[in-house]
C-alpha cells in the first residue's frame, strides 16, 4: 500500500516533538523511538502525534465476501479535526475528554482493548499514552482508526497488513490525505489533493458500524454478490440494478451516483455529486438520524451526506457560504447537535516539517 513521505517537526531540546499521523516512517528526532526498540528510547520531551479524522465523501458497497466482509469503493479525505496522542516513557493509556461540542467520550475503552493499546502491542512497543479525544465516537469519522494509525506511525510501522488487522479504516488513516479506498479498506490508492471545506453536523447519537452493515444486508436482499463482473474502469458492479454512469462508476442493486458511483434504488446522491450507499441502512438502524439530516438540509438548502456509517452529516462549503456563520448548533426535538467547520488536510501537511494547520479555527459548537 502506498505511503506518504514525511517526518516530524522538532523543537528545542526538551520540548515536545509533533508528528502528523499521516507522516512517513516515524520521527527521527529527540523524543522518538528507534525502529528496533520495544520500549521508550527517546532523550527529549514527549512525542505529540496528531491524528486527523477521516471523512468518507463517497461510498459504494460493491460486494460481500464469502466471510461476510463487505467490499467498498470509496473516496476518503483527512480533515483537520484531530485527536492528539502524547507518548512518554512508561506503560498505559489515559483518555482525556475534549470531544468537540461537549459530546463526551461515551464508553471509550481505556484498557487493553483500545485500538491504541492494540496497535502498540502489534508493534511490540510500550509507552505511557495520553489520548486527548476530540473526534466524536461512533460518528463515522474514524476516530479509533486514526488513533491506531497514529500509534503505528509513532512506532515506525507502515505495514498495511498490520493496519488492516486492527480495523478496516486504519490503512487509509495510516496514509492520510485523499485516496480511493477499495476492498474491505485494505486497498488505498492516493489521489491528488483538493482543498475543500465542509461543515459537519454531529448528532448526539451513535451508529454501530456492524449494525449498519447488517441493515444494509437486509435491505439489499442479496442484490450484490461476490465476484460480480468489473466494468471498464475496474469497478465491481452488482447484479439486478438499474444501469447508470458517473465519473468512475457503474451501478448495482444499491448503486449510487457521484464522483465514484451511479444511482440505484437504495442509494442517495449529494449536492456535489458524491454518494453513500449506507444512508438508508443507517437511518433504519437509528431513525432519528433522518431528522438530523433534514434539519441540516433546511438550514443550508443543500442535500447532506452521511459520513461513513454515521452518525455525522456534512455538506460542502464554509459556514459563511452555507449561511451558518451565526449558528453554533441545530436543534431537533429539544436536543442540540454542534456544527463544526473543517477543511481537508493535504498529504504534504500530514508529513510536513513545518507547522501543521491550526486546529479549532472557527470551530463552531466547541465546548
Amino acid at each position: 500500500m502506498p505511503a506518504c513521505d514525511g517526518g516530524a517537526t522538532g523543537g528545542d531540546p526538551g520540548s515536545a516533538v509533533t508528528v502528523w499521523a499521516g507522516g512517513g516512517d516515524g520521527a527521527r528526532t529527540a523524543g522518538t523511538v528507534s525502529a528496533a526498540a520495544d520500549v521508550w528510547s527517546g532523550v527529549g520531551g514527549p512525542v505529540v502525534v496528531r491524528a486527523p479524522a477521516k471523512l468518507t465523501v463517497s461510498l459504494r458497497v460493491v460486494g460481500v465476501r464469502s466471510d461476510g466482509f463487505h467490499l467498498i469503493d470509496a473516496e476518503m479525505v483527512s480533515i483537520d479535526l484531530c485527536d492528539e496522542l502524547v507518548f512518554e516513557p512508561g506503560d498505559g493509556l489515559h483518555v482525556v475528554d475534549e470531544v468537540v461540542g461537549g459530546l463526551g467520550i461515551g464508553d471509550v475503552d481505556a484498557g487493553s482493548g483500545n485500538l491504541v493499546c492494540r496497535s502498540l502491542a502489534a508493534a511490540g512497543r510500550r509507552a505511557l499514552v495520553t489520548l486527548r479525544k476530540r473526534i466524536p465516537v461512533r460518528a463515522g469519522l474514524g476516530g479509533g482508526s486514526t488513533d491506531a494509525a497514529a500509534a503505528l506511525r509513532w512506532a515506525g510501522v507502515a505495514d498495511p497488513d498490520v493496519a488492516v488487522r486492527l480495523g478496516a479504516d486504519v490503512p487509509f488513516c495510516l496514509v492520510g490525505g485523499r485516496a480511493r479506498v477499495q476492498g474491505i479498506g485494505d486497498v488505498v490508492c492516493p489521489l491528488a489533493y483538493r482543498d475543500r471545506r465542509y461543515v459537519l453536523l454531529l448528532p448526539p447519537v451513535g451508529v454501530e458500524t456492524a449494525a449498519c452493515y447488517r441493515a444494509w444486508d437486509a435491505l439489499a436482499g442479496g442484490g450484490l454478490v461476490p465476484g460480480a463482473p468489473a466494468d471498464a474502469d475496474g469497478l465491481r458492479v452488482g447484479r439486478g440494478g438499474t444501469a447508470g454512469t458517473g465519473a468512475l462508476g457503474t451501478t448495482g442493486a444499491l448503486g449510487t451516483t457521484g464522483a465514484l458511483g451511479t444511482t440505484g434504488a437504495l442509494g442517495t446522491t449529494g449536492a456535489f455529486g458524491a454518494t453513500n450507499d449506507l444512508e438508508m441502512a443507517a437511518v433504519s438502524v437509528m431513525p432519528e438520524m433522518g431528522d438530523w439530516r433534514d434539519a441540516l438540509a433546511r438550514a443550508t438548502g443543500r442535500r447532506p451526506m452521511l459520513a461513513g456509517s454515521g452518525s455525522t452529516w456534512f455538506v460542502e462549503g464554509t459556514l459563511a457560504e452555507l449561511g451558518l456563520q451565526d449558528r453554533r448548533w441545530l436543534e431537533v426535538d429539544g436536543r442540540r447537535a454542534p456544527l463544526v467547520a473543517v477543511r481537508t488536510v493535504a498529504p504534504f501537511e500530514a508529513g510536513s516539517t513545518g507547522a501543521p494547520p491550526a486546529i479549532g479555527t472557527d470551530r463552531r459548537g466547541s465546548a
